[in-house]
């Protein structure tokens, strides 16, 4: 049987045979008790439109100073999908990581 060398970025060669159902999976890092299953996706668009939605941190960031929140909060198309939240990248590494 002929085995061949697939290479991939990051990582070392790994053998498999040719026409075997074959799917890498290389974790980003060791996995950990603590391991959070947060994660920052893309909020599905509605009739092909992009849905945005007030960022929930920066939101009760400018409520806590007296700010006009529902004007100045970010409008972001990105959503935790564990805590189903809107957030910014920013809010989220802060919330979050």
């Amino acid at each position: 049987m002929h085995i061949q060398r697939v290479f991939h970025r990051g990582s070392t060669y790994h053998a498999r045979s040719p026409g075997a159902n074959y799917r890498h999976h290389t974790p980003a890092r060791p996995p950990s008790q603590g391991l959070s299953t947060h994660k920052l996706t893309e909020i599905p668009r509605r009739n092909n439109m992009l849905v945005r939605k007030r960022c929930t941190n920066c939101y009760t960031k400018l409520r806590k100073e007296g700010m006009p929140a529902a004007s100045k909060a970010k409008q972001v198309h990105t959503e935790c999908i564990q805590c189903q939240k809107a957030f910014c990248l920013d809010c989220f590494n802060n919330v979050h990581c």
